[in-house]
């Protein structure tokens, strides 16, 4: 409504004043007294036409700012929303630097995981199969990383880097990673459960925590934004889970000393001098956390069998995914689930990844190879090792499978060393 038509009676009432002022009159009282009444109500309708035009434009302000804060609200929700819950969502909604690019300091626990032997099994079963399968998983995984309020800040192919720390930080940002981490190995059940129904191999996966300072912050230009951490803490986590086993959960001494006392168990630690890092690392090998989360990994008897035919192979050793180019050859005389003892032709280090090809008599496992990671050296003198396969093909498990005795004579619990 325009000015003129939103103040059209009271300026008729204004004129109609001017209009009787013109008239002569005797009484010069009542024509002072009508005269300064008129001049304050001209006064007062100038006023108000003002106050309307500063309310016009008032709200043309908040209604660009609204739609300002809702495309900024809806850009959060999109950019966010898919890799933090619900509640961190609504926490950077509130924050009026939730956008800002740049970086800050923040001490973060940063989780990596990796499916182990997934590459191959990518490589031999259709891509809609492969898609599917990791879909499942990474759903899976999500769900309960939203539930301990952590963020995934990326998927790298079948693995996922999650913080913890960032963007929000917590006092119990460690504790809620291992609890985490914990409830992610034992979900892994289910998906396996989920993989034998579709007819897909099982998966393990492979945890490495660490606690450290990166830098958090939203990276990229105003046209294409990501929010990301950087800083040798995140390659710390990823290194740390490269020596894990499937089911496995690694995590530095610098994420236990975020932890209240005794707040975890444990089954061992190592240390391992990364390059790079000035003193050796030690690393423990998680296996629960107390209240309030009082979540464990469930504990299993190896149990090993004596072949009664030692079964040939050779093997590579890799330096990541690559091999030095050396084979070598070995014997496998004790055969559990997923691990074997082995004595080698070659000293191995504890952690040492092998490529393993099995002397078979038939050729349907010619072109099928496996994967292990050295666990322990047995016996130094006769190069005896425990490894354990970190990825094993289905028809070369069911080879290995029926190379093992039939009768409880051959048993041997935790060990058969």
């Amino acid at each position: 409504m325009s000015e003129d038509s939103l103040f059209a009676t009271e300026e008729a009432i204004l004129t109609e004043g001017e209009q009787s002022l013109a008239i002569p009159r005797d009484d010069q009282t009542l024509i002072t007294a009508h005269s300064r009444l008129l001049k304050d109500y001209k006064k007062l309708l100038t006023q108000t036409k003002r106050l309307v035009r500063m309310n016009d434009r008032h709200q043309a302000e908040l209604t660009h700012k609204t739609k300002e804060l809702n495309l900024r609200n809806q850009f959060i929700t999109k950019t966010f929303g898919r890799y933090m819950s619900d509640e961190i969502v609504a926490m950077l909604l509130e924050s009026p630097e939730g956008l800002n690019l740049g970086g800050e300091s923040k001490l973060v626990t940063v989780v990596m995981t990796d499916l182990r032997g997934f590459s191959s099994i990518s490589s031999s079963h259709p891509p809609e199969a492969v898609v599917g399968m990791l879909n499942d998983y990474l759903k899976e995984m999500t769900n309960i990383i939203f539930k301990y309020a952590g963020t995934v800040n990326e998927f790298v192919g079948d693995g996922i880097l999650i913080l913890f720390g960032a963007p929000i930080t917590r006092p119990d940002d460690a504790a809620r990673a291992i609890a985490c981490a914990i409830e992610m190995q034992l979900a892994m059940v289910n998906v396996n459960a989920n993989n034998r129904q579709k007819g897909f191999p099982e998966l393990e996966m492979g945890i490495g925590i660490n606690t450290g300072k990166v830098i958090a912050g939203n990276v990229g230009s105003d046209m294409r934004m990501k929010y990301t951490v950087v800083g040798s803490s995140v390659n710390l986590a990823a290194r740390v889970e490269s020596y894990t086993v499937g089911g496995q959960i690694l995590a530095t001494d610098s994420t236990l000393a975020n932890l209240p006392p005794h707040a975890v168990r444990l089954h061992g630690d190592f240390l391992v001098p990364f390059k790079g890092v000035s003193k050796p690392v030690r690393i423990h090998n998680i296996i629960g956390i107390n209240a309030p989360y009082d979540v464990s990994l469930p504990q299993q008897t190896i149990v090993y069998q004596d072949l009664l035919h030692h079964l040939t192979f050779n093997f590579e050793v890799l330096d990541g995914k690559h091999s030095y180019g050396k084979i070598w050859s070995g014997h496998i005389i004790c055969l559990a689930e997923k691990s074997a003892i082995v004595i080698s032709s070659l000293e191995l280090a504890v952690h040492d990844n092998l490529k393993i090809n099995l002397h078979t008599p038939t050729d349907e496992t010619e072109d099928a190879h496996l994967y292990a990671k050295v666990l322990q050296c047995v016996d130094n003198l006769v190069l005896k090792y425990e490894i354990h396969f970190t990825f094993l093909p289905e028809k070369v498990r069911i080879w290995l499978t029926q190379q093992k005795p039939h009768f409880d004579e051959h048993h041997n619990q935790n060990g058969a060393m």
